[in-house]
């Protein structure tokens, strides 16, 4: 648990350092702050059932802090790439796990180009479609697994590749969550 927590601290360390330089704002533990005015004010608190988290635009709540962790099963090693056909255009990261590109290195895209802005207005249109699609599949009753099922195959009929399949490993085609209790959750039965 000690190294954990150690962890935890050097990424925040890093993470504040990173992004105080640059004035990026985003939100870590729901109590931290980064890069934004607040940065002295607002502090990791650890983990602590008992602590509140700092009001934020979400309200404040009590912090979930399991007594210990396990895995029921083990998690899949390697996504299930045999349901992506192969005529669907494929990111470098589905083979490997890890994309060869990092932010500071993506294209300046040209708005000019009439073409490239007709395929970005495609990819928004299938974006908005399949969120539509993936919240009618919300009842009682499914489970996230299904959902996933059913939002991979959207996406494959539509010659498109999900996105989190396989970016650094992610076993799924969605990030699903209960009560948005997990940010990144994998679905499960």
């Amino acid at each position: 648990m000690k190294s954990i927590l150690k962890t935890e601290k050097a990424c925040i360390s890093l993470i504040t350092s990173f992004s105080s330089s640059r004035q990026v704002s985003f939100g870590l533990r729901n109590n931290v702050v980064f890069g934004s005015p607040n940065l002295a004010k607002r502090f990791y608190a650890g983990r602590s059932s008992t602590k509140r988290a700092s009001p934020n635009s979400f309200g404040s709540f009590e912090r979930i802090v399991p007594k210990s962790l396990s895995l029921k099963k083990p998690l899949p090693k390697n996504p299930d790439f045999n349901k992506v056909p192969s005529n669907v255009l494929r990111p470098e990261y589905s083979l490997t796990g890890e994309p060869s590109r990092f932010i500071h290195e993506i294209p300046i895209i040209d708005l000019q180009d009439s073409e490239l802005l007709s395929k970005i207005r495609n990819a928004n249109r299938l974006a908005a479609n399949t969120l539509k699609y993936a919240g009618s599949l919300v009842t009682p009753g499914i489970t996230t697994a299904e959902i996933d099922s059913l939002v991979h195959n959207y996406i494959i009929s539509n010659n498109a590749y999900p996105s989190p399949l396989n970016y650094y490993g992610f076993p799924k085609s969605i990030c699903t969550s209960i009560n948005n209790i997990v940010a990144h959750g994998i679905p499960d039965k």
